[in-house]
């Protein structure tokens, strides 16, 4: 029926054309967090972690995991400063990244295509900033996420949004390592539909200007050039419903 089709197809529209393959994933001994991609990463999506900070600082939270921490540059900058129990999870080149480079934190290998989740505990709050739009299986990572999820625990999930990004009539993604991308209403009824409560929603900027770089204002051209809209990149403060499980 149609709502079976609209779960296949994780709320998109019908005609949107997904991307295949996971091009992040590490596999065959790739290592997709080269150099090149760490220093990169460390301007984009600093807004999220940011209102992250905030939220450890206004609401006295003790514990925090990102969900896909990459080389945790963010999470260092404004997690780690200021609580002790900070656990970041990610594929084998970036947690190994993570582990030389850190005192603080504990960093822990696992496949979010397919998590072991071999650890057994919760968190007050949960990050996941602009991975499910990489993923084959986006309910896979929901699901790890309320593994590790009490009903108070603060879940943070950012993606870019289709419309904002791309345009109203965008149905595929153009950036090859994005599998789908949402708008904002259709990423709402995805997240309700697999038992998450909705707190608020931000659009945030993507890219950070400080340090000063070349990579933001290259990208702002772009962008005003392709919709006039800079702050796309939709950051979701949800919990779990109570049963969802």
């Amino acid at each position: 029926g149609n709502s079976e089709r609209i779960m296949d197809k994780y709320f998109l529209p019908d005609d949107y054309q997904e991307n295949t393959v996971n091009l992040t994933r590490e596999v065959d001994g790739v290592v997709y967090w080269t150099p090149r991609i760490i220093r990169r990463g460390g301007l984009y999506q600093k807004d999220v972690y940011r209102w992250a900070g905030q939220l450890v600082r206004a609401r006295g939270l003790k514990s925090v995991m990102g969900v896909g921490c990459g080389p945790a540059t963010k999470l260092n900058r404004f997690i780690t400063p200021l609580i002790q129990d900070v656990v970041g999870v990610d594929q084998e080149s970036a947690i190994s990244y993570c582990k030389a480079t850190y005192k603080r934190g504990t960093y822990l290998v696992d496949d979010l295509g397919n998590p072991s989740s071999s650890f057994d505990r919760t968190f007050d709050l949960i990050i996941c900033c602009d991975v499910i739009e990489h993923l084959e299986n986006p309910v896979v990572v929901l699901d790890y996420i309320k593994r590790h999820a009490r009903p108070d625990t603060l879940i943070l999930i950012s993606t870019p949004d289709r419309d904002r990004t791309r345009g109203k009539t965008c149905r595929t993604s153009p950036t090859p390592a994005h599998i789908r991308e949402w708008s904002k209403e259709e990423f709402v009824k995805f997240l309700k539909h697999y038992g998450f409560l909705i707190e608020e929603t931000r659009f945030l900027a993507p890219v950070s200007w400080f340090p000063p770089n070349l990579i933001a204002p290259l990208h702002f051209v772009r962008q005003m050039r392709r919709t006039g809209i800079w702050r796309y990149n939709l950051a979701v403060l949800s919990k779990i419903a109570s049963g969802s499980g």
